[in-house]
């Protein structure tokens, strides 16, 4: 039977174990890369040697969605069609078409997006790319 351990030890990448409560611990701050957490059990037989490992990724970086293609700034019809791609692989897309001087109201969309039975006026267009 092995021992209950009294007390824990974490360790955030390369720093030292050091004591930690079991209700868990916070770290804020945390640079953009990959980090591991470590956390093993200690008793009055010293630590655990097979410490539970988990490894994560801050990504701090946003996509930048690009307009690829649009229509002309004055454009015949009463449709529109526009396609774009994100600087991340994997990102997905909300898209806006506002007439005027309306707020914008933005909706999952994918490249290759059109726009129908407009009526004639002024839009914007805008698009923005979320990644994981």
């Amino acid at each position: 039977m092995m021992p209950t351990a009294t007390g824990y030890e974490c360790k955030l990448d390369a720093a030292s174990f050091s004591a930690c409560p079991s209700a868990g611990v916070e770290y804020t701050g945390l640079a953009e890369g990959t980090h591991s957490l470590q956390v093993r059990g200690v008793n009055g037989s010293g630590p655990d040697p097979t410490p539970a490992s988990y490894s994560w990724r801050v990504d701090l970086t946003p996509p930048i969605a690009t307009i690829d293609s649009h229509p002309p700034a004055e454009s015949p019809g009463q449709s529109v069609s526009f396609t774009f791609h994100a600087s991340e692989s994997g990102s997905t897309f909300e898209c806006s078409l506002s007439a005027g001087a309306a707020p914008d109201s933005f909706a999952a969309c994918a490249s290759g997006k059109t726009y129908a039975s407009l009526a004639d006026g002024d839009y914007t267009f805008k698009v923005r790319a979320t990644d994981q």
